[in-house]
């Protein structure tokens, strides 16, 4: 009964890391306007390549985006749950009311991957189209191992 009284109550550490998750967020939204600005104060001198990775960049912003919220409501859900007595009334959370944490789990891996598929291709985008050497192909490789990991963590998490 102590033990899970003291569990219950442990879960209050969270709150600074959800603050430091909303800091995160703000951060973020404030360096891809700034990119934003950038790329488009230099339009006319953007080729293909550049524009294909600056979009890169913003899909893998948002997804990490995704991450974060998903973690921070996650978080927040566990932490008022576990304050309320059993006789009050449970909060509404809207959209994140139906979130499992199987769902939850299956979105975290679905966001890491294609993360990691960016990761993948942005790197695929920057190497020159001469053979390059072993030092230039090696992480590109280690990258792609960890991507194919992850893919099958989430193909196996979908079937159970």
């Amino acid at each position: 009964m102590l033990i899970e009284r003291t569990l219950k109550a442990s879960v209050v550490m969270v709150i600074p890391f959800l603050f430091a998750l909303l800091a995160a967020l703000v951060l973020l939204g404030i360096t891809v306007a700034r990119e934003i600005i950038l790329k488009f104060s230099t339009v006319l001198t953007l080729n293909t390549n550049d524009t294909i990775l600056f979009v890169l960049k913003l899909v893998d912003a948002v997804l990490i985006v995704n991450l974060l919220i998903i973690v921070a409501l996650a978080s927040y859900r566990q932490l008022v749950d576990n304050t309320t007595k059993p006789t009050e009334q449970h909060h509404d959370y809207g959209v994140a009311a139906d979130i499992t944490l199987s769902d939850m789990k299956k979105k975290l891996l679905g966001s890491a991957l294609a993360i990691g598929v960016i990761a993948v291709l942005a790197d695929l985008m920057k190497l020159p189209s001469e053979a390059a050497e072993l030092t230039t192909i090696l992480p590109l490789i280690a990258k792609s191992i960890v991507v194919l990991v992850f893919a099958i963590a989430a193909y196996l998490n979908a079937k159970s």
